[in-house]
């Protein structure tokens, strides 16, 4: 028991320290460069109850405040450790370094922040492997920490312990093992589970990657060698083994979609994984360790076995001494992110627990305090680094990804004030007799090491000094917090688009029963030449003599996976000499919806702007002069659902809507008359409209035109939605020609088609969504019998695929209820008003129709056929006259 005089003279001295390391009411470190990771500046940082109060050039007017001066040195955020292990019972012992002693080595290398692993036993619950980790922490650390999790087993109360641990202990990653077969390992069925499992949860997941079967046969066939000391640990391991884990596991994380840490990595080969998964677009991060940028493998090899055996970890530190430098220029290529420790440290009596065999050596090596100084001196020093990069690899970037930023990893008001003046130009030499770890070992031994943590702020205190002779840093135990971080956040960024790219409904290949192309088919029988001049007015030999279009648009078709069809072109046959012929280039898009319907309405919508911009800029390297969307475009076809929401959201207004802004910017962009089919919000009447906007060459709204009729027939019953239309039969004069649209169901009314025609277009546009049944065997006829009729062009325009909605809806016709209307056929085509007509589109894939037409020949034709003279309108017009009053 200590006397009453000792008791008070070790009292007096607690006193004196902690006067030496009070929390001050304010402090602020002058005159220093302040470094973050995007930029460093000259100026000071005020610190108020453990806060970064505010940053500037200058800060004065604080009596209060104790000044730090740190004139000729760098003022850097606190550097984070991500990964170590500190108490870890592992391979029949327990690391030396507690909480007390990797915190306290932590402050004296400039680590304000540590995040330590809990490793639940085989079968824990994971809740109470987290009250356990958490009972030895508490009240010991001198600095902040936060826990990972590992991932030792599976079964169904994983996910469940999962989950509690996201949303109530702030525990955000969780770590795989795919080494230490029997006690850590997951197979790759398990990982799969802790993929989609940590995913939902919005938690990063982490790999140790390694394989163990190859480690398994790698150790037996290296003690039957009769290799036993710390070499065969290597030898029994090698970079391969590490590399091929790597790629398996970023592999399997790819598939899943989910973001994928990969601890410690420690060889080229592994590097060169990680690099390839993230150029390949995987969410893939990867961390190298202060050993493997310090030191190296030839260690091993050493006659003395103590010495030896303080360098065995997992993966092994490889031998080549070229290897330290390759992984630092990784982290200056940014193909590596983080520099941590795996800290995890042995005595020597611990690791004398493998004299007989290297596979009992327990694994595991020193860090924490020497991290900093050895990114600095390899990296900054020798100009692979800047200190901004020094600072993200240290620091921020560990902050970014385990959701501490920006309450850590960055000088700036309202973060934590854990930071460290960094003097660049001071040495030390690292020794086991000076440094603050537990371990009687260290792996830098001897090194002359540039860049020390001259004064470490944590939580706004002042903790540690360098060459203070009077620091006591382990008065600050228990002033460490415990730091609770939130899923998702940095590391999620790009999961939702990638989702929405990777999507296997979106490379769904719509077969079924479904014909590919009918006229196909046709062409294929013996007497295609009576085909082509029956169906298409022509000939067998014109029809595979199509328009040619450049080799760059079919490339960007064939990228973007839809078909384009430059068809032969309906030219005059008739040579004038009045007049040059006046030939316009035109297009049809047809496509299927991008995203599923369950999907955001507004995400849908974009889906489909981004596609019809691809297929747009296309037919712009076709020299298209106009063009015509299918109706409806920017939606599912979901008027026959009769769900008002959230379907109505997809309205707008036809001047200043979404997509009209995005059909103005490409007709100007690309001199091209756009006919845009949409759902009208007419704001005025508080009515919707089944519309076509139509966009000059100009990129100026010419007009809009209503759909005049509207379907009540089976599911197509769409009165419940929109209006009938009030704008007639508008024909706009555009440059390229006159031009007018044909909503869908007006197809089946001659004297829709007549009026357009006695308005005088030249080309009619039927822009459609139509499905098999009542509707295929007329497709063909309509729009064709129209150009016929009213001496103009057709264009016939159906959307095409297999729309699925989420709720069942009935149908008009007394059918069972269903999800989807059926198949959208597509098969768009064109028709001269000659009756000449061009082969359709397919009936299952997206696709570009493009011709060119004479427009001559509307006048032409109208003076063959002379239906001017002999269409009697006056006698019909009485005859409707009398037949409407009824």
């Amino acid at each position: 028991m200590m006397s009453l005089g000792a008791n008070r003279a070790h009292h007096l001295r607690r006193c004196v320290q902690r006067v030496w390391g009070r929390g001050f009411s304010s402090l602020i470190v002058r005159n220093g460069t302040i470094v973050n990771a995007d930029r460093e500046f000259s100026g000071d940082v005020l610190i108020k109850d453990g806060k970064i109060a505010a940053v500037a050039d200058r800060i004065d007017g604080d009596a209060e405040a104790t000044v730090v001066d740190a004139t000729g040195k760098y003022v850097i955020p606190g550097g984070i450790d991500p990964h170590v292990h500190l108490e870890m019972p592992f391979m029949g012992t327990t690391s030396v370094d507690d909480y007390m002693a990797g915190t306290r080595a932590a402050l004296a290398g400039g680590t304000t922040t540590l995040i330590d692993f809990i490793i639940p036993r085989k079968g824990q619950d994971l809740v109470e492997a987290y009250d356990e980790w958490q009972a030895r922490a508490l009240g010991e650390c001198c600095c902040d920490y936060s826990f990972h999790c590992g991932l030792t087993y599976w079964d169904e109360t994983v996910p469940k312990g999962m989950d509690v641990l996201v949303n109530q202990k702030g525990i955000s990653s969780f770590k795989m093992f795919m080494a230490y077969k029997g006690t850590l390992q997951l197979n790759d069925e398990e990982s799969f589970k802790v993929l989609e499992t940590a995913k939902k949860l919005g938690a990063l997941t982490m790999v140790h990657a390694e394989g163990a079967d190859a480690v398994e046969w790698g150790q037996k066939h290296v003690q039957d060698a009769g290799v036993l000391g710390p070499e065969g640990h290597y030898l029994s391991r090698p970079d391969e083994v590490e590399a091929e884990a790597t790629h398996r596991m970023i592999t399997f994380a790819a598939q899943v979609n989910q973001p994928l840490y990969v601890v410690h990595v420690q060889s080229v080969l592994a590097a060169n994984e990680v690099a390839r998964g993230r150029r390949k677009g995987a969410v893939v991060f990867g961390e190298t360790l202060a050993a493997a940028l310090g030191v190296d493998g030839r260690e091993l090899y050493d006659p003395e076995y103590r010495h030896a055996a303080g360098y065995v970890m997992s993966p092994p530190l490889n031998p080549d001494p070229k290897t330290k430098v390759e992984l630092m220029q990784r982290l200056a290529a940014g193909e590596l992110q983080v520099v941590s420790t795996d800290n995890c440290t042995f005595n020597s009596r611990q690791k004398e627990m493998g004299l007989d065999t290297f596979c009992k050596i327990p694994n595991g090596v020193n860090g924490i305090e020497d991290r900093l100084a050895v990114v600095w001196n390899n990296g900054v020093r020798k100009g692979y680094l800047s200190p901004s990069d020094f600072v993200r690899v240290t620091s921020t970037q560990a902050a970014m990804l385990f959701n501490m930023y920006p309450r850590k990893g960055v000088i700036q008001p309202g973060a934590d004030a854990d930071l460290v003046i960094w003097d660049p130009e001071v040495s030390r030499v690292v020794s086991k007799n000076t440094h603050h770890h537990a371990v009687d070992f260290n792996i830098f031994e001897g090194m002359e090491l540039y860049g020390v943590a001259d004064t470490t702020i944590s939580g706004g205190e002042i903790k540690y000094r360098h060459g203070d002779t009077n620091a006591d840093i382990e008065q600050f135990k228990g002033t460490g917090k415990l730091i609770k971080r939130q899923p998702g956040g940095y590391a999620f960024k790009r999961i939702r688009m990638r989702d929405e790219l990777l999507d296997p409904a979106k490379h769904k290949v719509d077969r079924g029963k479904q014909l590919a192309s009918l006229d196909q088919v046709l062409m294929q029988a013996p007497e295609k030449d009576e085909v082509a001049r029956v169906l298409y007015g022509s000939t067998a030999k014109k029809l595979t003599e199509p328009t040619p279009l450049p080799q760059d648009a079919f490339q960007l078709a064939k990228t973007n996976d839809f078909e384009l069809s430059g068809s032969f072109p309906l030219l005059s046959q008739v040579q004038e000499e009045s007049r040059s012929p006046r030939i316009v280039r035109v297009a049809a898009i047809q496509n299927k919806i991008v995203l599923p319907t369950d999907k955001p309405v507004l995400q849908q919508k974009h889906a489909l702007m981004d596609r019809i911009e691809t297929m747009i800029n296309t037919a712009a390297l076709a020299k298209v002069n106009v063009l015509c969307l299918q109706e409806c475009w920017t939606a599912p076809f979901f008027f026959c659902t009769r769900e008002k929401y959230p379907w109505i959201e997809l309205a707008e207004d036809p001047l200043e809507g979404e997509s009209t802004q995005m059909i103005k910017r490409l007709a100007k962009e690309h001199d091209m008359v756009i006919i845009s089919p949409i759902l009208e919000k007419d704001a005025k009447q508080g009515v919707l409209h089944n519309s076509c906007v139509f966009v000059d060459n100009n990129g100026q709204v010419l007009g809009i035109h209503r759909k005049n009729h509207i379907p009540r027939v089976g599911d197509f019953n769409e009165s419940s939605y929109y209006m009938e239309g009030d704008t007639g039969h508008p024909v706009f004069e555009t440059e390229f020609g006159k031009v007018a649209a044909n909503i869908c169901y007006g197809r089946h009314h001659p004297l829709n088609w007549l009026a357009f025609g006695l308005n005088g277009a030249e080309i009619v546009f039927n822009p459609s969504a139509t499905v098999g049944g009542l509707s295929e065997p007329l497709w063909g006829i309509e729009a064709r019998n129209a150009a016929i009729a009213n001496h103009y062009f057709t264009v016939a325009i159906n959307r095409v695929g297999t729309e699925v909605f989420p709720h069942e809806f009935t149908s008009g016709d007394g059918k069972a209820s269903h999800k989807d209307f059926g198949h959208f056929y597509g098969s768009s085509y064109i028709t001269a008003p000659s009756g000449e007509r061009t082969p359709g589109l397919s009936r299952v894939k997206d696709g570009i129709l493009i011709s060119d037409l004479d427009l001559n020949m509307c006048d032409q034709v109208k003076q063959q056929w002379q239906f001017a003279l002999t269409s009697r309108l006056d006698y019909y017009a009485d005859f409707l006259k009398r037949f409407v009053q009824r």
